[in-house]
């Protein structure tokens, strides 16, 4: 059982990348961080570049450790919260952002969209609210 969350940073708009992701790092282990890691998408059509981002995604075993952690990415961070989900065998998606929306498939966006109203109001209420602060 993980809560998990990822977090992009358009690196066109903001430099110096290592500092960042160090910066990143430390707040997730000060917040019980169980496990991290980063990738790089880059995508486009032809020849014209439409995402450049650095995506992290971070685990966290217990819902004050992520409410902490999204307290400090929001006010310390450049990065922008995509996704955060919560796996206890089937993997239930809590909040995804516009741009993740995109990405998925077509019937999986419409089952996020009818269980969002659910969510509102259920045991993940406490990160929602975090969130749209």
């Amino acid at each position: 059982m993980a809560f998990t969350i990822d977090l992009a940073l358009d690196i066109k708009k903001y430099g110096d990348l290592t500092k960042q992701k160090d910066t990143l790092k430390k707040f997730g282990k000060t917040n019980n961080n169980v496990y991290y890691y980063g990738t790089h998408e880059i995508g486009g059509i032809h020849r014209t570049i439409t995402r450049n981002h650095y995506v992290m995604t971070f685990m966290f075993e217990t819902e004050n450790d992520i409410i902490s952690f999204i307290k400090i990415v929001k006010e310390k961070s450049s990065f922008q919260i995509e996704m955060i989900g919560y796996d206890d065998c089937i993997y239930k998606i809590i909040y995804a952002s516009k741009k993740y929306l995109s990405f998925m498939e077509k019937e999986m966006v419409q089952k996020y969209k009818s269980e969002k109203k659910t969510m509102k109001t259920g045991i993940y209420k406490n990160i929602l609210k975090e969130i749209r602060k």
